[in-house]
């Protein structure tokens, strides 16, 4: 009986290892047995769950591909790498018989174990976010990539990396056996320390790429989380900036600004005006990844101090400025004092000072002319009416110039002259006034005289 069961034990293991098993979807980094084991596993028996495809536990191993669905620093596993436990049949022939042994105490042990060994996965989600310190690296320093969002007891910490950030499939780096305390593989200059933290010492552009870490806790559960490594230059070098035009330039010109940079690491470009950031407009673009600036039909808003930044989240530095001088105008002539429906009243015999201001560089020549005449005695941007008098009353124009672009501009204002209150007075209204007071003087005097003449 013993050797007939042997017999039949042997058969079903050849017909196990023929029966091809289970297809996995891509690329497979490591490679495991197919087959559950049925020793005892170290671990507690995980809950059940509401999923009822069986997995196998940790310290089964199984073929698997590595796929991951991802997010810049950390990811959420909803599944376990691992492959199902073998499916249970019916009991058939001498299989029976061998059932028949598993109802003994030692059968129902090796049932408790096949249970603990296969279970229902569960379908919840967990992250991990992995933080970097420092948080910008330099070539040449340590680099540390720890990570939060684990609260339970970690049996195994895996590392893998891959060079694109959308690629499902990734490698192998490190695994570290938190019960041993072993890494494997155990050379590198790259190692796992016991709280699971990733050590980059001395880091270069071979460990530019995207780090995935798996913890494997003792329900075998499995957290993930992503970080992309990237090397950052702290001493910039400072860009050269420079114009296609030279200073000055007349407005409406084109004019584009180039920016160098000397940095190994790829550094962006950014754009300052008057030392604060450049805020584009319509008439401006960026252009071969920023390093242009182009200004079309530049403007009197141009005028001023241009530079270029080289940055990256760890350093900046910038460029020199240039000065950019946009030669326009005249244009916005203004007349003071503030007229009233473009007249003005000036007091006879008073003076009046007309003022003319136009935006213009560089600034306007200005010249002023009366009812239609030049006023070759005066050329500045103010004119003075000493003593107005009917004969400086009429309309003025004030004419401003731009002695590089010729261009012109003007602008005119009417002066009104109104005559002093006490010479509008007539003739009889004064004589009416003096023989008023001479009266006056009369009467008082008669009575005075009166007085006198009383008193003796």
């Amino acid at each position: 009986m013993q050797g007939l069961l042997a017999a039949q034990t042997q058969k079903q293991n050849k017909n196990r290892q023929q029966s091809p098993g289970p297809s996995r979807s891509g690329s497979r980094s490591r490679s495991r047995s197919r087959s559950c084991s049925h020793s005892a596993s170290p671990s507690p028996s995980p809950p059940r769950t509401g999923n009822r495809t069986a997995h196998c536990s940790s310290h089964h191993s199984s073929s698997y591909a590595r796929t991951l669905t991802h997010s810049h620093h950390s990811h959420n596993a909803n599944h376990h790498p691992f492959n199902s436990c073998p499916t249970r049949r019916k009991a058939t022939g001498l299989a029976e018989r061998k059932a028949e042994i598993g109802r003994s105490s030692y059968g129902r042990e090796k049932r408790a174990a096949s249970i603990l060994s296969c279970w229902s996965q569960p379908t919840s989600a967990w992250e991990l976010t992995i933080v970097p310190e420092p948080t910008y690296v330099a070539a040449g320093e340590t680099q540390v990539l720890n990570f939060k969002g684990f609260n339970g007891t970690a049996v195994k910490y895996v590392w893998n990396y891959k060079y694109v950030e959308s690629d499902t499939n990734y490698n192998l780096l490190y695994e570290y056996n938190v019960l041993t305390g072993q890494q494997h593989p155990s050379q590198g200059r790259v190692h796992v320390s016991p709280n699971g933290s990733l050590v980059i010492p001395r880091a270069n552009e071979y460990d530019v790429r995207y780090y995935i870490l798996e913890v494997f806790d003792n329900a075998s559960h499995v957290y993930r989380g992503q970080f992309g490594l990237f090397l950052y230059e702290k001493n910039l070098k400072k860009p050269d900036l420079t114009v296609n035009r030279k200073s000055p330039v007349t407005e409406n010109t084109y004019v584009y600004f180039s920016c160098t940079s000397h940095n190994k690491n790829a550094a962006k470009v950014r754009w300052r005006f008057q030392n604060k950031i450049l805020i584009l407009n319509k008439r401006m673009g960026l252009y071969q990844d920023n390093e242009t600036l182009a200004i079309n039909h530049v403007k009197a808003e141009d005028n001023g101090g241009f530079q270029c930044e080289v940055w990256n989240p760890a350093a900046s530095r910038l460029s020199d400025p240039i000065n950019l001088t946009v030669i326009y105008g005249p244009e916005e002539i203004k007349l003071y004092p503030n007229s009233v429906n473009g007249s003005i009243n000036v007091t006879s015999k008073e003076n009046l000072t007309l003022a003319c201001e136009a935006t213009s560089l560089p600034p306007a020549q200005y010249t002023w002319q009366f009812n239609g005449s030049s006023i070759s005695e005066n050329s500045g941007h103010n004119y003075t009416i000493y003593h107005a008098s009917w004969e400086n009353a009429g309309t003025y124009v004030c004419l401003a110039m731009n002695n590089v672009t010729n261009a012109t501009i003007s602008a005119n204002i009417t002066v009104r002259l109104i005559e002093n209150k006490a010479q509008k007075m007539s003739g009889w209204v004064i004589a009416g006034i003096l023989a008023a007071i001479l009266t006056a003087t009369l009467v008082i005097v008669s009575f005075i005289y009166r007085r006198l003449i009383q008193l003796q």
